[in-house]
């Protein structure tokens, strides 16, 4: 039946975490499903926000490039795609995938719809995952593959800009006689010790 049909395709939201909504640009009244509005950290069902209420959401410092994206939709009649803070409507800051398209039908208003995604946890793991590739897990500090990386960045930079690039190396002297006499756990201390006076903690 069409009620369970209805049903089925709203667990497929929940659990994806995925929203639908749809935007008259003329009225500039938006419909949200009940996943998307849950996303929003509004009840299912509430009255229609409208299209600024929605951009509202994001952070000031985002909204811009928020309202550009559907700006150039509506004007090109095309799609946008973007990943962003959101704050929810209880003041908790997530991270959303938006995905919109405007069209035109004819005898209708403008229209923009598109699916709205929270992927707070998938970013996170994607963040730590990049963390844990870049940093020693002893210290915390950047590694050589991250040391490298920004190296290159400073010397194209630098290439580009006709400038120069300075490069200070240290040396950590006696260290082997360190972890030779008191043990490797002493002279992971050591490091660890040594991070904390680098960073000013």
């Amino acid at each position: 039946s069409v009620r369970r049909l209805e049903a089925m395709l709203e667990g497929i939201e929940q659990m994806a975490q995925i929203g639908i909504w749809q935007a008259n640009l003329a009225t500039g009244e938006v419909s949200l499903s009940d996943e998307a509005s849950r996303i929003h950290g509004v009840a299912p069902g509430g009255p229609a926000p409208t299209l600024e209420e929605c951009i509202a959401f994001y952070p000031e410092e985002v909204r811009g490039l928020v309202r550009k994206s559907i700006d150039q939709a509506v004007a090109e009649r095309s799609s946008f795609s973007f990943v962003l803070p959101f704050r929810r409507a209880d003041n908790e800051l997530r991270t959303v995938r938006c995905v919109g398209e405007a069209f035109h039908d004819k005898g209708l208003d403008d229209m923009m719809c598109g699916i709205l995604q929270d992927v707070t946890e998938e970013r996170e793991a994607q963040l730590r995952l990049w963390w844990s590739a870049h940093h020693d897990t002893l210290t915390g500090l950047p590694n050589r593959t991250l040391w490298q990386d920004r190296l290159d960045q400073a010397l194209a930079v630098a290439r580009s800009e006709s400038t120069s690039v300075g490069l200070i190396l240290a040396d950590l002297d006696n260290f082997k006689t360190i972890n030779d006499i008191f043990g490797h756990e002493a002279g992971d201390a050591l490091l660890i010790c040594g991070k904390g006076h680098e960073t000013g903690q």
